[in-house]
C-alpha cells in the first residue's frame, strides 16, 4: 500500500494536464492511474478543435485562459520537444436567418467583451478565407482568427512526459475498482494492482465518470453519447490555412476543418447515440448516415 498526496483517475490529455499542473504547483506525490494507455481513451478521438466561442460565459473565460499554454506549449512545459500540434488557422462561425441569428450574435458579442478579438465578416471576406465554400444565405458570420486547433494525443503525451520529470508515478493498465472512503472522507482507491491511499483522488475519467456513482452512491447526470467524425476527400484541397467552419445554417449543425490536403474532418453538432455504458471503441458508420452527412457537406462545399 503506498500513500500520495493526489491520485488522479484518467490519463488522457485532462488528467495528464492535471498531474503536471499538481507536481508544478508543488505536491510531490501524485499518482495517476489508467486503464489502458496514456492518450488511448476519448482524447485519442477529439477532433482537438480550439476556439473561444461558446454559449456559456465561463466556458468562453476558460478557453481564453488556455490560450496561453497553446501558444507557447514548449515554453510552458520547459520542454523543447513538447508540441501541441498547434493549426492556428481560425474560427468562422455562420448562421443563416432564422432562430440560432440572435443566440450567434449574442455569444459573439460576450466573447468581444472578454476582450477576445472577434470580427464579424462579410460573406465576400468569408469567401477569401474559405474559397471552397459558400455563404450566400449567411446573414450573420463571425471570425476568431486566433482560434484552429491541436493534436490532443500529442498534448496528452507531452503533459504526461513533463510531469514525469516532475515526480509524477503514472501506471497503464490498471482497473479502478473502488473509491476508499473513511469517516465519511476520501482516503484512496482499490484497484487491479493494489490499494494507493491519498486525501484527494481527482476522476478525469469522461464518459466514465458514472463510476463516481457506483462507488458513492451519489447519482450523476453524465450520460454517454457516441458522435460519428469522417474524413472526406473532395476535388478542392482544404488547407491547413483554412479555417475551423461550424456551419448553423445545416441540419446537423456542422462543424469541419482540414484533415491535411484535400481532406476535411466533419460531425455534427447534434444529439448523437446515447450508450447504455461507457464505451469509446469505434463504431461502425452506415453508408446512409456518410450519404447524409456528405450531401450536407455538398450544399455548403460545392465541389464535394
Amino acid at each position: 500500500m503506498e500513500n500520495f498526496d493526489a491520485i488522479v483517475i484518467g490519463a488522457g490529455v485532462i488528467g495528464c494536464s492535471v498531474a503536471y499542473h499538481l507536481a508544478r504547483l508543488g505536491a510531490t506525490r501524485v499518482l495517476v492511474l489508467d486503464r489502458t494507455q496514456i492518450g488511448a481513451g476519448t482524447t485519442s478521438q477529439s477532433s482537438g478543435v480550439l476556439r473561444t466561442h461558446y454559449s456559456v460565459i465561463e466556458n468562453v473565460k476558460l478557453a481564453q485562459a488556455s490560450w496561453r499554454v497553446f501558444n507557447d506549449f514548449a515554453n510552458y512545459l520547459g520542454d523543447d520537444d513538447a508540441s501541441a500540434g498547434l493549426v492556428k488557422c481560425g474560427y468562422l462561425i455562420a448562421a443563416p436567418e432564422g432562430p440560432k441569428l440572435s443566440p450567434l450574435r449574442a455569444a459573439l458579442q460576450a466573447q468581444q467583451a472578454q476582450g477576445i478579438e472577434v470580427n464579424f465578416l462579410g460573406q465576400s471576406e468569408a469567401r477569401s478565407l474559405l474559397p471552397i465554400a459558400r455563404f450566400d444565405d449567411a446573414a450573420l458570420i463571425g471570425y476568431e482568427p486566433e482560434a484552429g486547433f491541436a493534436d490532443a494525443y500529442l498534448v496528452a503525451t507531452s503533459f504526461a512526459r513533463t510531469a514525469r520529470r516532475l515526480g509524477v508515478k503514472i501506471i497503464e493498465g490498471v482497473e479502478v475498482h473502488k473509491l476508499l472512503l473513511e469517516g465519511g472522507k476520501v482516503a484512496g482507491v482499490e484497484t487491479s494492482q493494489g490499494t494507493f491511499r491519498a486525501g484527494t483522488v481527482i476522476s478525469a475519467q469522461n464518459i466514465w465518470a458514472r463510476d463516481i456513482e457506483r462507488w458513492t452512491g451519489i447519482a450523476s447526470p453524465v450520460i454517454a453519447e457516441r458522435h460519428s467524425v469522417l474524413a472526406l476527400e473532395g476535388p478542392e484541397a482544404y488547407t491547413f490555412k483554412m479555417p475551423v467552419y461550424k456551419d448553423l445554417g445545416s441540419p446537423g449543425m456542422l462543424y469541419c476543418r482540414s484533415y491535411g490536403g484535400k481532406q476535411m474532418l466533419v460531425s455534427e453538432g447534434t444529439v448523437g447515440e446515447t450508450l447504455p455504458t461507457p464505451d469509446n471503441e469505434q463504431g461502425d458508420i452506415s453508408m446512409d448516415y456518410m450519404v447524409e452527412v456528405g450531401s450536407q457537406v455538398a450544399e455548403r462545399f460545392p465541389s464535394y
